[in-house]
């Protein structure tokens, strides 16, 4: 079976963000499946404008299937062009969805709909609205699990992750504020803070000056970061950011039995399970709230530390990509029974 595989990846690894490590992690392992004779188009050497058109539009002809790894914009353009060369010949399509957009695919017309054989959801909850449109799975943003049991050092101050790209869009300027406050009459908590400045660097890098609490530790490579985010008493993810779906930060840090504080905003309250697994918390007053809170029941925090790594579980490629190429398979079967039929 050959497949034509569509994404952005750093396939060294290297560059960081959930679409990158997703279509990474899935080129991986679908090159590894038997049976399968995997062709990347990968968005991130080919560009997005004519150069992609024509990388897509030369390569559909020789595949059996196409997957799409595609954030909002991505789903937008290669829908327009898999459309109008679905009229050429029609190919099994299929979708991993980055992300939030159930409103973009409300919005596509029918034929367009048509043409997809199924979308894959990062969160259960996505398919119900177009469930009667699409035929839609489940597909996490899923990682290659591993865990790792370290014990977290009791210590004062308390060390708390952020763990992000470091932007106004994920909050950070929100938990710094919040930190400030919690921290007035004595240092309570360090925190950490691995990412890369999404945001103009010089403005977000006067946040640490004068701030002893504040440490930036750059990026942590994936393969590591179980690891070292497992020495934390919790990380904070206080994201404004509306679209999110399941942030590959959080699943991180579910494999490193790490309780995350996160928003309430997007997916998050369906992927971060209220005092299961993390709290969420609706303002900044709710931050500085469950700072005060934690800082005074650690043992009840610590507690949640098994229940975010049976949580990460869930999150495991192996047995994602294990039920994809099933999907696959069958979906190319009745397609060429279908054209016996004819």
């Amino acid at each position: 079976m050959k497949i034509m595989l569509i994404g952005s990846a750093d396939l060294s690894g290297k560059r960081i963000g959930g679409q990158y490590e997703k279509t990474r992690l899935i080129h991986n392992f679908l090159e590894k499946e038997e049976n399968i004779d995997l062709y990347f188009c990968n968005m991130l050497k080919v560009g997005k404008g004519l150069g992609l058109f024509w990388n897509i539009a030369k390569n559909y002809m020789k595949n059996d299937c196409i997957i799409a790894v595609t954030s909002t914009r991505g789903t937008k353009v290669i829908t327009e062009l898999l459309y109008w060369l679905s009229k050429l010949k029609k190919k099994i399509i299929v979708y991993l969805i980055v992300g939030n957009q159930q409103n973009l695919l409300k919005s596509f017309s029918e034929k367009k709909l048509k043409i997809i054989h199924k979308v894959y959801f990062e969160v259960p909850i996505m398919q119900e609205e177009l469930k009667n449109k699409l035929d839609v799975g489940f597909f996490s943003n899923c990682k290659d699990i591993t865990h790792t049991r370290l014990p977290r050092e009791y210590e004062k101050p308390i060390k708390i992750c952020y763990y992000s790209e470091i932007s106004y869009r994920k909050g950070f300027d929100r938990i710094v504020r919040a930190l400030d406050i919690v921290n007035e009459k004595g240092t309570e908590y360090i925190l950490d803070v691995y990412g890369y400045f999404a945001d103009d660097e010089r403005e977000m890098r006067k946040y640490f000056d004068g701030r002893k609490f504040l440490n930036f530790k750059g990026v942590i490579q994936r393969e590591k970061s179980h690891e070292i985010l497992s020495k934390y008493f919790f990380m904070v993810f206080p994201s404004r950011h509306k679209l999110e779906g399941v942030p590959g930060a959080v699943v991180d840090a579910f494999e490193a039995g790490l309780p995350v504080m996160c928003s309430d905003v997007g997916f998050l309250p369906n992927v971060v399970k209220n005092q299961e697994t993390g709290y969420i918390v609706d303002s900044e007053k709710g931050i500085i709230d469950f700072l005060k809170y934690a800082k005074e029941n650690q043992d009840m925090i610590d507690r949640l530390r098994a229940a975010c790594r049976k949580e990460a579980d869930k999150y495991d490629i192996k047995k994602s990509i294990k039920e994809l190429h099933e999907d696959i398979i069958n979906m190319c079967d009745i397609s060429s029974k279908e054209k016996v039929c004819r």
